[in-house]
């Protein structure tokens, strides 16, 4: 009986050690952390999503300090994407770029690997980068406009706290469960082999915020949840096919992908 309870002890440090191990690995916020013992990594990728609950949270600030002065959509979506680069350390935003530099240079698996490793940023990288912020420039600037005759501002604000957890999810997702494509890195460090509580976790905390995401949205959030849910498969099936498994870089284009998904899809949804 004794060993149980430490043993539950151990669990419950090991996931507040997740919790402060994600905040400081995956964004600029504050937090103190212990050193990265394989111990204090068993939950960082569980708690991930809720790095991208605190980033919903400031970007709903903005929201409601853009709305108060009346700032153009341009310059809301120029403070929301800025905000959230900021914020995450442009991480993904690089992983982004090295995977677009290794999958547009169509070679074989072994030479794209090496290509994301190489520090060097190629045009295709510059490419990605671009389309992606114009993108998301667009559409939260379409999104502001909309509030409120086909949004309310408080389901926007759910949408804002909802949607960068649950994408963050599914980012976390990937590298849970699929191989990892290489032999070093974030992604196998994170989670160097299947641990089925940290998968049932995440699995959880993904579900939760679908679940808010469906009360903001209503059935739109029903169908945002689904299409992104089949995002997640195609993503898995290329990634798998493309590289036999996974790695950081990867999993930070996926989110930054399922992203521009998301913003399209709740863009032309709310107008049904």
């Amino acid at each position: 009986m004794p060993r149980k309870v430490t043993s539950t002890k151990q669990v419950w440090i090991q996931l507040w050690q997740g919790v402060l191990t994600a905040f400081s690995t995956f964004s600029l916020f504050p937090v103190k952390t212990s050193a990265y013992r394989p111990e204090n990594l068993r939950f960082t990728l569980s708690a991930f999503p809720l790095v991208g609950a605190a980033i919903g949270l400031c970007q709903g600030s903005v929201l409601l300090v853009a709305q108060a002065f009346s700032l153009p959509g341009l310059v809301f979506a120029l403070l929301i994407f800025s905000l959230e680069a900021y914020l995450t350390g442009f991480i993904h935003l690089d992983g982004l770029a090295d995977a677009s530099d290794a999958i547009f240079s169509r070679r074989d698996r072994d030479r794209m690997l090496e290509i994301m490793h190489d520090p060097l940023t190629g045009p295709m990288a510059v490419i990605a980068l671009v389309i992606h912020s114009l993108w998301q420039m667009i559409f939260w600037s379409d999104l502001y406009g909309l509030v409120p005759q086909h949004i309310t501002q408080a389901r926007l604000l759910m949408t804002l706290l909802a949607l960068p957890a649950f994408l963050r999810a599914l980012s976390a997702g990937l590298t849970q469960v699929m191989p990892k494509a290489q032999k070093t890195g974030m992604s196998r460090t994170m989670a160097p082999q299947s641990d089925p509580l940290a998968n049932r976790l995440l699995a959880l905390h993904g579900l939760a915020w679908a679940v808010l995401l469906v009360l903001a949205l209503t059935w739109r959030g029903l169908v945002l949840v689904l299409a992104l849910g089949l995002a997640w498969q195609a993503g898995r099936t290329y990634y798998m096919k493309s590289f036999a498994g996974i790695s950081g870089d990867l999993a930070g284009q996926a989110l930054c992908l399922f992203s521009d998904l998301s913003l399209l899809l709740i863009s032309l949804l709310i107008r049904l």
